[in-house]
């Protein structure tokens, strides 16, 4: 079942909902507030290729382990480790 990530347009809280495959989004309803008013977001998916943990599961970026490399820029996701 899909994780989306939605944000209440009432309160501006951010969580993520299951939603399943045919289900309709208008039904969810903000965890926070309760208002039912959720926009969704774009998110990266975290993949894991091979068997290898993905860049979020093993604490590296795209850079490498070391985000501070030249040519990384903070935000993006060569300066992220989230």
């Amino acid at each position: 079942m899909p994780i989306h990530e939605f944000r209440c347009s009432n309160c501006g809280e951010v969580g993520e909902y299951l939603v399943g495959i045919g289900r309709n989004s208008d039904d969810l309803v903000c965890k926070s507030c309760g208002a039912d008013k959720l926009e969704r977001l774009m998110s990266a998916p975290a993949v894991s290729v091979n068997n290898q943990p993905s860049s979020r599961e093993s604490g590296s970026t795209c850079c490498g382990p070391n985000p501070s490399r030249e040519g990384c820029v903070p935000g993006s996701c060569c300066g992220s480790t989230r």
